[in-house]
């Protein structure tokens, strides 16, 4: 399926607005979010199921990434922040972060 055809515009779209219109009367942002997840990952696999896996993969990664981001900013107004050394090296993930504030 893409984005053009016929049955993402008059069948797969609809649906999945018409969903999150109702979970924004609930005005709850997190289900919201985990529908348009779940939705966009559906898209994608009716499109080519084979590459799914790279799809969810970079979005662990990148996940992985942004935490570890959002926690140095958090630790840069603390009393210890995280070098970029250790973040761009992926150290913040070889060991429990407990540790990087032991040090």
């Amino acid at each position: 399926m893409i984005f053009s055809s016929l049955g993402f515009i008059f069948v797969f779209l609809p649906f999945v607005f018409v969903i999150y219109q109702l979970l924004s009367l609930v005005n709850h942002n997190f289900l919201k979010n985990i529908w348009l997840v779940i939705s966009s990952l559906f898209f994608y696999y009716l499109g080519n199921e084979r590459d799914l896996w790279w799809l969810l993969s970079s979005v662990i990664v990148n996940y992985i990434f942004a935490y570890c981001i959002d926690y140095t900013e958090k630790r840069i107004n603390g009393y210890r922040s995280i070098s970029p050394e250790e973040l761009y090296g992926l150290n913040c993930l070889d060991y429990p972060i407990n540790q990087l504030l032991r040090r």
